[in-house]
């Protein structure tokens, strides 16, 4: 799998994949991580836990990779990892390795798959994690900010009845539904996401939270 460190891309093995966790728990799996600020916060708040953050964007992640590869003295974070990848294309390296995995506030084809109950991009997430793992998405978007994306990629209105519809394309990839609930604006505030505070601070909008269980 190709991982970033500091602005370098490098090979990582499941060896050296699983020498980087060693006893560190739990492991948590951010993917479509953008710049990477959720998990680095994570890493930071939970220093006995492991956080990958996954994104097929290098230049997004690379701020954050290099302050995660400074030194502990000078604010490094060396229980945190970020892997170039998209969510069609996992490596199997990282395959049934999460205790938890989060997507927040995906865009393009991560997003479509989630509220379209997309069956691959419902596979590759639940390859991510354990059996009995959480997973946690917030995605969001409306007629009244995004009318034209909606249009022209064919997006539903997001709904509670939208994800109780689509609940078994995830019961058939092996994710129970477990709650579907609605944040507001001032939700999004404390979300460690640039993403997410670049929206709060916008128009009023709904973002919905899907909590769900690998089984």
């Amino acid at each position: 799998m190709k991982a970033l460190k500091g602005s370098i891309i490098y090979e990582l093995s499941k060896n050296g994949l699983n020498a980087l966790i060693g006893e560190k728990s739990p492991v948590c799996v951010d993917m479509g991580t953008g710049t990477g600020r959720f998990p680095l916060a994570g890493a930071r708040r939970d220093p006995a836990g492991f956080y990958i953050g996954l994104d097929p964007v290098p230049e997004n992640m690379r701020e954050n990779s290099l302050k995660a590869a400074k030194s502990v003295k000078k604010g490094g974070v060396p229980n945190l990892l970020y892997a170039v990848c998209s969510a069609e294309d996992i490596p199997p390296e990282l395959g049934r390795l999460a205790d938890a995995v989060t997507v927040n506030l995906p865009w393009g084809s991560l997003r479509d798959g989630i509220v379209l109950g997309g069956e691959n991009i419902l596979k590759n997430l639940r390859s991510l994690g354990k059996t009995g793992a959480e997973l946690t998405v917030l995605v969001g978007y409306d007629e009244n900010n995004e009318p034209a994306e909606m249009e022209r990629r064919g997006l539903p209105p997001l709904s509670e009845q939208l994800f109780s519809e689509i609940s078994g394309n995830y019961l058939g990839a092996g994710i129970k539904i477990i709650s579907v609930s609605v944040l507001d604006n001032m939700a999004l505030r404390k979300i460690e996401s640039d993403w997410a505070r670049r929206l709060a601070y916008g128009p009023p909008r709904q973002t919905f939270r899907l909590v769900g269980e690998y089984i």
